[in-house]
C-alpha cells in the first residue's frame, strides 16, 4: 500500500500519518566494577553471576540505558536487550546496580554529555578466561 493510499480509507476521508524518527540512542559508555578475588572465576559479574548459568557454562550480555549521578552511580536503568533470555542475567544486573558493584566508567573522550545524563552501557557476563560463551 502506498503512502497516499494509507492516507484514505474507504468512505473517502483522509486520514494524515505522519512516521516519527526514533528518538537518537544514547551514547556508550563503559561500566566498570568491584572486584572480589573469591569470584575472580566468573569475571565482572563476581558473586552475582547467575547460579545456574554458571553451572551450565552459558554466558550472557544485557544492553541498557541508565542516567548516571554525579558519583557515577547507575540510576533509572531501563534494560533494552538480554541474551540468552531465562538464565538470569537481567536479574543479575539489577542486584548489581542495587549493590553498588557496577558504576559508570569515565566518559569517552570527545563525546559530549547528554543533556538528559543518560549512557548506554554493555555487561558481559564471561569469566576472564573466556570459558562462559553463549
Amino acid at each position: 500500500m502506498t503512502p497516499k493510499a494509507a492516507m484514505q480509507n474507504a468512505s473517502g476521508i483522509v486520514f494524515p500519518i505522519r512516521f516519527m524518527p526514533p528518538d537518537p540512542a544514547p551514547p556508550w559508555r563503559d561500566a566498570k566494577f568491584k572486584s572480589s578475588g573469591d569470584y575472580r572465576e566468573y569475571g565482572v559479574a563476581g558473586p552475582f553471576y547467575p547460579e545456574r548459568a554458571a553451572r551450565y557454562e552459558v554466558g550472557g550480555e544485557v544492553v541498557m540505558d541508565c542516567r548516571v549521578a554525579a558519583d557515577d552511580q547507575l540510576k533509572d536503568c531501563k534494560i533494552l536487550d538480554v541474551r540468552p533470555v531465562d538464565w538470569g542475567f537481567d536479574e543479575a544486573v539489577v542486584r548489581m546496580i542495587l549493590k553498588g558493584w557496577i558504576s559508570a566508567g569515565a566518559a569517552p573522550v570527545g563525546i559530549a554529555r547528554p543533556a538528559d545524563d543518560i549512557w548506554r552501557f554493555k555487561v558481559l557476563f564471561r569469566d576472564r578466561k573466556g570459558r562462559f560463551k553463549n
